[in-house]
């Protein structure tokens, strides 16, 4: 498989995580193969406390989790004393560039958990980051594939908008990994909209995103502590989906119900009714709590599109054909909004299809968020940062 095809199933991959959240391992498995690494993993970490509060991972055994813990002090200041103002955010902590050969001498972590294991450099790609807390995707790499090179770290870069979209609706924030007391400090860390409630809807917790939403009131509305959806036909699923949370979940299943918010026409809204199993983050939350809801705002694909649309030398009707599939319409509905017929619009994607050498709506979709990747930015001023002196690993 080429680069290119391992770059599009690579993403699939990882979206296919917001539905099916054990398949974080694998996918982390595959981000592994597809960057030179033997282990990865992805966290949410709570800065202040030196604590990971949320974890998954690939190629890490629990030992070396436990070894890597006891170190996270020195770990975290030193990802701390590199971020600074103005900093590309998308700029990875690669240690063999950012670290100096005598910290790495002197580093208890270094000596005692990397070089046991044979790793030579450590790259730290952040996703969500704030003074409190810090969530990372961070990739180990091995003696025999040497340290990280400018390529491979690109091709990491590329994968960061996925990574983000993809965390902010995955369970790998299932609440059961967070004990009682982290909960709303971790939700509130997040930047999508997250609402905890109970099966008659009663919010137990909205964290910051949630209740600026609820304060526009457009698509969700906080009715006297009570959750609803503000289109009636939203707010009998969202009601169903949460009474199934308190009372029959396994109809709901592991990967929950996604639902529609926004009215026809308009951009997708959707909430994602994600059930928490009684067993772990009810008991842990110690409350009714029987529901996570993320709310997801899909972006505007016009720009992607219009890439898309002219790397592939899309006719003006085929390029308005993929944007609006990519705004999540079906095709009847991009006939009905074009006034032209659904077969005229299936052929329009057929020959989309021809042109870009896919088969199926999902491989489209693959394929034109590939071009969603956006380029490496610059830094706020303006200039690129220098790499520091190379030296080893933390």
């Amino acid at each position: 498989m080429n680069t290119e095809h391992a770059f599009s199933a690579l993403i699939g991959d990882i979206y296919d995580c917001t539905l099916e959240p054990g398949r974080w391992p694998q996918a982390l498995g595959r981000v592994a193969r597809f960057l030179g690494c033997e282990r990865t993993l992805i966290s949410l970490s709570d800065l202040q406390h030196d604590r990971v509060l949320i974890e998954q991972r690939f190629g890490c055994e629990p030992e070396w989790i436990a070894a890597r813990d006891r170190h996270l002090p020195e770990v975290h200041a030193a990802l701390q004393s590199w971020f600074a103002p103005g900093r590309d955010a998308d700029e990875p902590f690669v240690a063999s560039r950012a670290l100096s050969p005598s910290y790495t001498v002197a580093s208890p972590y270094v000596r005692e958990c990397l070089q046991p294991l044979g790793i030579v450099d450590v790259a730290h790609y952040f996703l969500i980051r704030s003074h409190s807390y810090l969530s990372e995707i961070v990739l180990l790499r091995h003696a025999s594939a040497g340290p990280f090179t400018p390529d491979v770290l690109e091709r990491g870069r590329l994968l960061l908008p996925h990574l983000r979209r993809a965390v902010t609706i995955s369970k790998v924030l299932d609440a059961k990994t967070i004990a009682h007391r982290q909960l709303a400090q971790s939700l509130d860390a997040l930047p999508c909209a997250v609402l905890l409630t109970d099966g008659r809807g009663t919010i137990a917790h909205a964290n910051r995103a949630a209740g600026e939403i609820l304060a526009q009131g457009q698509w969700l509305a906080d009715a006297q502590g009570t959750l609803r959806a503000r289109r009636a036909a939203a707010d009998r699923e969202l009601q169903r989906a949460l009474r199934l949370c308190a009372g029959d979940e396994a109809r709901l299943g592991a990967v929950g119900a996604a639902i529609g918010l926004s009215a026809p026409g308009s951009a997708p809204v959707h909430a994602h009714v994600l059930p928490l199993c009684a067993d772990t983050s009810r008991a842990q939350t110690g409350s009714p709590v029987v529901a996570a809801i993320f709310v997801a705002t899909a972006p505007d694909h016009g720009a992607h599109a219009a890439a898309f649309a002219s790397a592939h030398a899309l006719t003006r009707a085929e390029a308005r054909v993929v944007h609006a599939l990519l705004a999540g319409h079906t095709l009847a509905e991009v006939a009905r909004a074009f006034g032209v017929g659904r077969a005229t619009v299936k052929s329009q994607l057929d020959s989309v299809f021809q042109k870009a050498g896919v088969a199926r709506q999902a491989d489209l979709v693959r394929a034109v968020l590939q071009f969603a990747a956006p380029p490496v930015p610059a830094p706020l001023d303006g200039r690129r940062s220098a790499p520091r002196a190379a030296g080893g690993v933390a």
